[in-house]
């Protein structure tokens, strides 16, 4: 019987713990909103996505400027289009999270 339930309960645990199996999840388990898509998307959200962009960016345009295959009008050609497709991604970001804001706003108010 002391096998069974100890067998029972680590099954139990180990269904528990999988059940919410990425930080999102649990985060959406825990404070009870919508993360991303929906509605809720936090400024630390957004600066994180920022961060991310940045860092990707950065090393693409590291990998250019780096690049001695590439003559001297290609490369700012190159370096202008990713520090154009960066701003994009980040307007995407930020719009992004303004629309929450004024969702969440509109929410409140009834």
């Amino acid at each position: 019987m002391k096998k069974i339930f100890t067998l029972l309960f680590a099954l139990g645990t180990i269904t528990t713990v999988f059940a919410q199996y990425d930080r999102h999840s649990s985060r959406e388990v825990i404070v009870g909103r919508t993360v991303y898509n929906d509605r809720y998307f936090s400024a630390r959200d957004r600066d994180e996505q920022i961060r991310q962009i940045n860092w990707r960016f950065d090393n693409q345009i590291a990998s250019i400027e780096h690049n001695r295959y590439l003559r001297g009008g290609d490369r700012r050609r190159q370096l202008r289009l990713l520090e154009a497709q960066r701003k994009e991604e980040i307007r995407l970001v930020n719009l992004r999270y303004e629309q929450a804001r004024r969702q969440e706003r509109r929410d409140r108010r009834y």
